[in-house]
C-alpha cells in the first residue's frame, strides 16, 4: 500500500470501543450511543473548507461537531463516554487512577465552552469558521501533507474497503491525539467571550492598551461634531471645500508682515514675493502644480513676538439677498475661518440684520444652528455694520465681511460700506449658485486673490422612500396586480458569491439575482421574498447592524451611490443616495460601522445610518489595510441554503394540454403523485396534444428585466411564462380564477390561485399558513376546470 493510501486508512479509520464509528456502509458516523454525529458527505464538505495546513485528528473535529449541538450531553453522554475511554494498554478491571483523567476532563470542559456559544457561532453555516479559529490558535502542523490528499482519495472510494473493514486497535497514542489540542484550547480560549472574539477579529485577546502621552488640550473639534448630525452634515463637509477652495491660512497670519530683517525658516506657506528663487527655475506648468499642491517652497521671516490676544471678528450678512443657499454658504465660510485662525486670536461672530446685530463666539454646533435659523427681510445691513465697527471692533482685529455678491453694487449700501472699509481686512462675496470671490484690502486698494465655485447639491444626500410602482397596463397576470406575492418565489437566477450574497447572523440570507431582483430567504426550508423587483446594475456590498440590514450599490452609470437601509422585522426599506465620485470602484468592504470603496487611488468612507461621507486619513487608512476580507469558505453552505435541492424552470418554448388531460411544458409534465404537485419528465409520447398555442413575448413597462412569454388558444385561455419560475394561467371562462404554478424540478412545487386559495408544497406556501387545500382538491377544482374548459 503506499504511503499516502496508508495515511488515507489511518486517518479516517474508526477503533475498537471508541466514542465513534462508521455505520451504514460508511455513509454515516455515529457516537458509541448509535446516535448520529454527521454524514460523509457532510464530514467531507466541512474538511474540504479547512486551511490545507490543518491535520489535526478526525476524532478532535467530531467531538468540536458533537458539541454544536443544542442538546449534545443529552444526546451523546459525551462526559461519561470520554472518562471510560480504555485503550490496549490499560487494564479495563483494573481500579488504578485513568492516567488521562485530568486531559479528559480539561477535553470536556473546552467542548462545553463551545455548546455555550450563540447559535449563530456553532451553527450548521457556521462550523467550518468554528473549526478554523480553533485550529488557527493552536497553530497545530501535524501530518505533512495536510488534509487535502488524504481527503481526495478518501472522497475517491478506493480505500473503502480498508477503511470501513475492521476496526483499528485503540492505542494510548490516538487518546492524546483527539483530546490534546482540546485541552490545550481551553488555555486559550477560558471562556465564550474570547472564543466568539476569536471567530469575529481573528484575535484570542484584546490588545492591551498601549499608553499614548496626551497632547495639550485644543479646542473642540467641531467641524467632526457637525458632520455626525445628519442636519448640519452639509455645511460642515461645506466648510472643508471652502478652507481648500481660498487657501484661507496663507492670508490671516499678520505677524509675518512684521519683519525684523533676517529669516527663520523655510515653509509651504507664504506670500509669493517671498517665494523661493529656486523655485521660479521650474516650468510654467511644474511651478502651478507644485503651488496648487503646497509642495513650492517660501522663505519664513523672523517675526516680531506678539502675545498679545487679537480680535477675529466675522461678520455674516443675514438680510433677504443672503436667504437660502447663500445663508448655508456664509455659516461655512465662517466655519472655514474659524478652522483656520491663530491661537492668539479671539474669534468673534457678528449676524447683521437690517437694524440689530448679534455676536456669537462659534463654538458649539448650538451656535452653528442658531447662526443659521438668523434671517431679516431688509434689503441690506448696512447701519448696523457701521454700528458693529464703532461699538465693538478693535485697533488691532483682523474683520472679514461676508455678504451677497449685490453688496458692492447695491448704491443704498455703498454710502456705510465707505466708512469701514479701511477696518475691512478681506471681503467674502456669495451668490446663491455658489460662486465665491475673496477680496483682500489694504490702505486704499483691494484685490481678488481668491474665486472659486463650489456646487451645494453634491453634498446632498437625497433619502427617500422605495414605494409600489403603479401598474398601468392591462391584461397582466393577475398575481402582477398583487402588493406582495402570495408565495414564495424559487431561486433563480442567483450566482453564489460574496458580492452578490450575504449571510446574516440569524442564519437567514439576502442577495441580488442576475435579473436584478433583491431577495430575502427567511429560512433554508422556505422560498424567497421578493424585496425589490428592479435594482440598478452594478456592484453591491452588505452589511448588518443595529437590527437593519444595508446595501451599498454602486451603479454601472454614473449615476448616484445608493445605499439601501432595510428593518430586519418588517423588511420595509428606504433609499439614500449619495453623489461621490465613483468610477472604477475596487476593494469595496463594509467593516463596521462603515462602507468602503477606492475609486482610482481615492479611499470613500461612507456612514450607512445617515448617508453621510466620512474624511478619510492616515489612522483610517493604516485600519482598512489591516483589516482582512470576511472568510469565503460558507459557499456550498450557502448554496444549500438558499436551494432546497430542485432546479427552476425560467423559460418554456411550448405550452400544450393533450387529449387526456394533462399539461406539458416542454419536455415536462405537470402531474398529481401521492396529493403533491410535481414537474416530472415527460417519458410520453408527443402524439394527441391539443393544438400548441401561438407565443409572443410580452414586454411589462415595470419589469424591465423580467421575461414574460404568452402563449394563447383560439378560445382566448393563456398561458404566461414569468422568467422567475411562474406559470400563470388564465382561462377564457370567466368563473374559472386564474392560477399561479412555481415551475421547479426535482422537489415538489405549489400553487395559488386568484380566489385566494394556496395548495402544496410548505418550502413555497409557508410552514404556518392556514387554510391550505389538499394538492388533489386544488387540482380537481382549478387545474381541472381549466383544462377541461379548453377540451
Amino acid at each position: 500500500m503506499a504511503y499516502s493510501s496508508q495515511n488515507t486508512v489511518d486517518y479516517f479509520r474508526a477503533y475498537q470501543n471508541y466514542f465513534w464509528r462508521w455505520a451504514e456502509r460508511g455513509q454515516v458516523i455515529e457516537f458509541a450511543n448509535q446516535k448520529t454525529i454527521c454524514y460523509r458527505e457532510d464530514l467531507s464538505n466541512i474538511l474540504k473548507d479547512l486551511p490545507k495546513t490543518t491535520s489535526l485528528s478526525l476524532g478532535t473535529i467530531l467531538l468540536i461537531l458533537c458539541a454544536c449541538k443544542d442538546d449534545w450531553e443529552t444526546l451523546y453522554n459525551v462526559k461519561q463516554t470520554l472518562l471510560d475511554i480504555r485503550y490496549s494498554s490499560m487494564d479495563a478491571s483494573s481500579t488504578i487512577d485513568d492516567p488521562d483523567h485530568g486531559l479528559k476532563r480539561q477535553a470536556y470542559q473546552f467542548l462545553c465552552i463551545v455548546n455555550q456559544l450563540p447559535h449563530q457561532y456553532r451553527s450548521e453555516m457556521n462550523r467550518v469558521l468554528l473549526l478554523q479559529s480553533i485550529f488557527d490558535a493552536l497553530s497545530v502542523k501535524g501530518y505533512h501533507m495536510g488534509l487535502l490528499p488524504i481527503l481526495k482519495e478518501f472522497n475517491s472510494g478506493e480505500m473503502d474497503e480498508d477503511i470501513f473493514g475492521e476496526q483499528a486497535v485503540l492505542k494510548h497514542i490516538n487518546v492524546i491525539q483527539d483530546l490534546a489540542p482540546l485541552a490545550a484550547a481551553l488555555a486559550l480560549f477560558e471562556d465564550v467571550e474570547s472564543l466568539v472574539l476569536k471567530q469575529r477579529t481573528g484575535l484570542t485577546a484584546l490588545p492591551s492598551p498601549i499608553h499614548i502621552p496626551q497632547p495639550e488640550p485644543v479646542g473642540k473639534d467641531l467641524l467632526a461634531e457637525l458632520e455626525i448630525d445628519k442636519k448640519t452634515n452639509t455645511v460642515s463637509q461645506l466648510a472643508r471645500r471652502i478652507m481648500a477652495a481660498l487657501s484661507i491660512p496663507m492670508y490671516l497670519n499678520s505677524n509675518n508682515e512684521q519683519s525684523l530683517g533676517g529669516i527663520s525658516d523655510i515653509a509651504n506657506k507664504g506670500t509669493y514675493d517671498k517665494l523661493l528663487l529656486s523655485e521660479l527655475a521650474q516650468d510654467d506648468l511644474l511651478l502651478t502644480a507644485r503651488l496648487a499642491n503646497n509642495e513650492a517652497l517660501f522663505l519664513k521671516r523672523e517675526t516680531a513676538p506678539n502675545h498679545q490676544v487679537q480680535q477675529l471678528g466675522i461678520i455674516i450678512d443675514s438680510t433677504l439677498k443672503m436667504w437660502g443657499s447663500a445663508r448655508v454658504f456664509a455659516v461655512a465660510a465662517a466655519l472655514a475661518f474659524r478652522e483656520s485662525k491663530e491661537k492668539n486670536q479671539q474669534l468673534k461672530v457678528w449676524s447683521l440684520g437690517g437694524k440689530d446685530l448679534s455676536i456669537t463666539a462659534l463654538e458649539t454646533k448650538k451656535d452653528t444652528e442658531a447662526l443659521l435659523e438668523k434671517m431679516d427681510p431688509a434689503l441690506h445691513c448696512g447701519e448696523p455694520l457701521v454700528k458693529a465697527f464703532a461699538t465693538h471692533a478693535e485697533k488691532n482685529g483682523r474683520y472679514i465681511l461676508i455678504t451677497s455678491s449685490h453688496f458692492l453694487k447695491d448704491t443704498t449700501a455703498a454710502p456705510y460700506f465707505s466708512k469701514i472699509r479701511d477696518q475691512l481686512n478681506y471681503l467674502i462675496t456669495i451668490s446663491a449658485g455658489g460662486h465665491l470671490q475673496m477680496f483682500q484690502f489694504s490702505k486704499k486698494q483691494s484685490k481678488l486673490i481668491r474665486e472659486a465655485h463650489i456646487d451645494l447639491s453634491d453634498l446632498v444626500s437625497h433619502g427617500y422612500e422605495k414605494k409600489i410602482k403603479q401598474i398601468n397596463q392591462a391584461d397582466l397576470p393577475a398575481a402582477l396586480y398583487e402588493p406582495e406575492f402570495p408565495l414564495y418565489y424559487p431561486t433563480s437566477k442567483i450566482r453564489p458569491n460574496f458580492n452578490n450574497l450575504y449571510m446574516l447572523s440569524n442564519s437567514t440570507a439576502i442577495g441580488v439575482s442576475v435579473d436584478s431582483r433583491l431577495l430575502f430567504w427567511p429560512d433554508k426550508n422556505l422560498g424567497a421574498k421578493e424585496l425589490a423587483v428592479q435594482l440598478a446594475r452594478g456592484q453591491y456590498c452588505f452589511g448588518e447592524m443595529e437590527n437593519a440590514i444595508f446595501i451599498m450599490l454602486i451603479p454601472e452609470n454614473n449615476k448616484a451611490i445608493e445605499i439601501y437601509r432595510i428593518d430586519a422585522k418588517t423588511l420595509s426599506y428606504s433609499v439614500t443616495e449619495i453623489n461621490v465620485p465613483h468610477k472604477a470602484a475596487t476593494d469595496i468592504k463594509f467593516i463596521r460601522p462603515y462602507f468602503y470603496f477606492k475609486s482610482k487611488t481615492y479611499l470613500n468612507i461612507i456612514d450607512p445610518r445617515n448617508g453621510t461621507v466620512i474624511p478619510s486619513n492616515s489612522r483610517i487608512n493604516e485600519l482598512i489595510s489591516r483589516q482582512e476580507s470576511a472568510s469565503r469558505v460558507f459557499q456550498s453552505q450557502l448554496k444549500r441554503h438558499l436551494n432546497n435541492g430542485y432546479s427552476t424552470i425560467n423559460s418554456v418554448k411550448n405550452i400544450h394540454v393533450n387529449a387526456a388531460g394533462i399539461i406539458y411544458s416542454d419536455k415536462k409534465e405537470f402531474l398529481l403523485v401521492n396529493d403533491k404537485f410535481y414537474w416530472k419528465d415527460n417519458q410520453r409520447s408527443t402524439v394527441n396534444w391539443l393544438a400548441a398555442p401561438p407565443q409572443r413575448i410580452l414586454k411589462v413597462d415595470h419589469l424591465p428585466f423580467i421575461r414574460f412569454t404568452k402563449f394563447t388558444w383560439k378560445d382566448g385561455s393563456t398561458a404566461t411564462m414569468d422568467s422567475r419560475g411562474i406559470l400563470h394561467l388564465k382561462s377564457s371562462i370567466l368563473h374559472i380564477p386564474e392560477i399561479c404554478i412555481i415551475m421547479i424540478v426535482g422537489q415538489p412545487t405549489a400553487c395559488w390561485s386568484t380566489d385566494g386559495q394556496i395548495s402544496g408544497s410548505t418550502y413555497f406556501t409557508g410552514i404556518t399558513r392556514a387554510g391550505k387545500l389538499k394538492p388533489s382538491v386544488f387540482y380537481k377544482k382549478y387545474i381541472q376546470a381549466f383544462i377541461d374548459g379548453l377540451k
